[in-house]
């Protein structure tokens, strides 16, 4: 999404419950993350203290994708860059269009390091990691990997193998697209032909596909709609990180039909909602414009 925005939460029941939970009330002030920070992709990791780790979208904007961190989803502060160094990725310097860079990074926590994969709209799709997110340095070079579509997600089953789910454009229009997977082979960034995955409600376009693995279960979190007044926030289930994907009646996780005012103009729930399970509780994390 490209506009002013910032990050907001919210607290849901758990994924996978037969009944409701039973849990504790508890209030969320909004914005988490004020100013321009869109596109959230957020990790929780017990490994680091029982901290969140956030990564937003930055576009053209040098250095880029701001890490911030948090012990309560609620307080953040603004821990590095995971790109701050031009050989990182050398072809973001021969970016020319206005309207490119870094969109939507997704934020994983795999054998103690951090990764982010991610396209940069001009020049490649890649990933990269770092044993250390509080040091900019330590970040590795982008390794280029061939995914033919935008918004890719990084996902590693109990199996090892590796699978990057990504909106791909089926048709001559980019709000009619489909949401593909491919498998990589780490280290070399080569992937297997694509194949269809999920199309969630059939809401066009289906973006910013995220995996998660709890209980026994495949969950595949989507956006729909696009950033616009139809927006939702569509969730499926499986056995396999290669579906079938199964449509419950609480699919829709959040849906935006109408929209507020805020100084004048609407205000849009935007894509790229992050879900992430902390003490069997369910957080969503999303950007609004």
């Amino acid at each position: 999404m490209k506009a002013l925005s910032f990050v907001v939460a919210a607290s849901l029941s758990r994924l996978g419950s037969a009944q409701p939970a039973k849990q504790q009330n508890s209030t969320i002030y909004n914005p988490i993350l004020p100013g321009f920070n869109p596109d959230p992709s957020c990790v929780f990791v017990k490994e680091w203290d029982d901290t969140f780790f956030c990564a937003t979208s930055t576009f053209l904007a040098f250095p880029g994708i701001p890490i911030h961190a948090s012990k309560d989803l609620q307080n953040f502060r603004l821990i590095g860059h995971a790109f701050s160094r031009p050989e990182q990725l050398p072809a973001f310097g021969n970016i020319t269009g206005q309207q490119q860079g870094w969109y939507a990074p997704t934020l994983r926590y795999h054998n103690k390091r951090f990764w982010i994969i991610n396209s940069c709209v001009g020049a490649a799709t890649g990933y990269w990691s770092t044993s250390d997110p509080y040091n900019n340095d330590a970040w590795t070079i982008v390794t280029p990997t061939e995914i033919p579509g935008y918004d890719p997600d990084l996902f590693w089953d109990t199996d090892g193998t590796v699978y990057s789910a990504f909106a791909k454009t089926v048709q001559n229009d980019p709000f009619t697209t489909e949401i593909h997977q491919v498998n990589i082979s780490m280290p070399s960034g080569n992937t297997t032909t694509d194949r269809f995955l999920w199309n969630g409600t059939a809401v066009q376009p289906p973006e910013g596909p995220h995996m998660m693995l709890k209980d026994g279960y495949h969950y595949l979190l989507l956006a729909e709609g696009g950033t616009a007044q139809a927006h939702q926030v569509t969730i499926g289930r499986g056995r396999s990180a290669q579906g079938p994907f199964v449509v419950t009646q609480k699919a829709t996780l959040l849906r935006i039909l109408a929209t507020g005012s805020i100084k004048g103009r609407d205000s849009i729930l935007g894509m790229e909602s992050s879900i992430l399970a902390t003490n069997r509780r369910v957080e969503l994390v999303s950007s609004w414009v």
